[in-house]
């Protein structure tokens, strides 16, 4: 703005709107938490000088308990009037704003800032998927502006279940070691009830996203979920394990040889183990094109740490949809819709 536009801008901004925008500032309440009243008396000014129009914009340091406040007066096109009032905090201002405004901030998504704090606290309670750091905190941040869109209702007692849980799988099953790990987690409780909460909310969401692809995604995978018991033969040598899948030694006669008190199996350093779950986890997977289904009852040898391992089926079941399947494909389907959001998404690194 030139002095001349400046100067026919304060022309039209009448003084007594200069003088209140000035004392306004100086007893706007700084406290994070008081946002909504600051609103409120920006408003009330607002309505008190209609003849101008005002916009104050509100500046959020990093990891500071406080607000800080600048003031735009204009009445027509050529300009504005900025108005600043800063209390006396006892620290020279080059100070207070040496550090870089980012530098309490990891990671920005799609606008959505991740504070240090938030980002430890995700992690601290946040489930091991699998997946690295970096994608687990981009996600947290997805998930969590899906939730402000439209956030699933959780009841007191969705939230009890969910915080019993929790404390169950780290062995915290009495209040002074609840009250420990919040102190070492520099958690308070109603913190702690917020981020349960999320996680009850997240669940719901995973549940929204996927509710319509369930069905159809186990309809075309239902053999990768058949439950089923395999006979595992380890041996550190590859020769020994081959003799089997060339004989005709039934499963049933080999189990029961590896039970013997007079087993040969062990003196050919052999190891039985038997194995039960759904198929995608206890069975080697094949080659493409190597057979009809996905999974082979009978595997060549093949390595398996320091050794070998040849797998037989013992026995197979057709899968059915139960919770735990049904959780299992819907955390599938919800790990691809992240996948896919991450893509879209605008992710800004703050220390990278």
């Amino acid at each position: 703005m030139t002095e001349e536009s400046g100067a026919a801008c304060a022309q039209h901004v009448p003084v007594q709107a200069v003088m209140d925008g000035i004392q306004l500032l100086k007893i706007l309440p700084r406290e994070r938490a008081r946002e909504r009243e600051v609103s409120e008396m920006t408003a009330a000014f607002q309505q008190a000088h209609p003849e101008v129009s005002a916009e104050l914009l509100i500046d959020k340091q990093p990891g500071h308990p406080e607000m800080d406040f600048d003031l735009y007066l204009h009445s027509d096109t050529s300009g504005a009037i900025a108005l600043g009032w800063r209390p006396d905090r006892c620290m020279p201002w080059v100070v207070q704003y040496s550090e870089h405004w980012a530098s309490n901030l990891v990671l920005s998504v799609n606008g959505r800032d991740l504070t240090i704090q938030e980002a430890l606290q995700a992690l601290r309670l946040h489930e091991n998927t699998g997946a690295d750091l970096a994608t687990e905190l981009v996600n947290f941040c997805l998930v969590d502006s899906a939730l402000l869109k439209d956030p699933p209702i959780v009841s007191p007692s969705e939230l009890q279940h969910a915080a019993d849980g929790f404390r169950a799988k780290r062995g915290l099953y009495d209040a002074e070691k609840t009250y420990r790990w919040l102190a070492e987690a520099s958690l308070s409780t109603e913190r702690f009830e917020a981020l349960i909460k999320a996680a009850v909310q997240t669940r719901k969401l995973r549940e929204r996203i996927t509710r319509h692809q369930v069905e159809a995604y186990f309809a075309s995978h239902s053999e990768n979920f058949a439950r089923t018991s395999v006979v595992r033969l380890h041996s550190a040598s590859e020769q020994p394990l081959r003799k089997f899948v060339l004989s005709e030694v039934g499963i049933a006669d080999l189990i029961e040889s590896a039970l013997s008190a007079h087993s040969h199996i062990g003196d050919q350093g052999i190891r039985v183990v038997i194995e039960t779950g759904l198929a995608e986890d206890v069975l080697p997977m094949l080659s493409p094109g190597s057979t009809t289904s996905p999974y082979s009852s009978t595997v060549s040898p093949g390595r398996s740490g320091d050794g070998y391992c040849l797998s037989l089926v013992l026995r197979s079941t057709p899968a059915k949809l139960d919770k735990e399947i049904t959780t299992r494909i819907e955390e599938r389907l919800f790990a691809s819709w992240l996948s896919e959001e991450r893509a879209k998404a605008q992710v800004t690194w703050h220390w990278m």
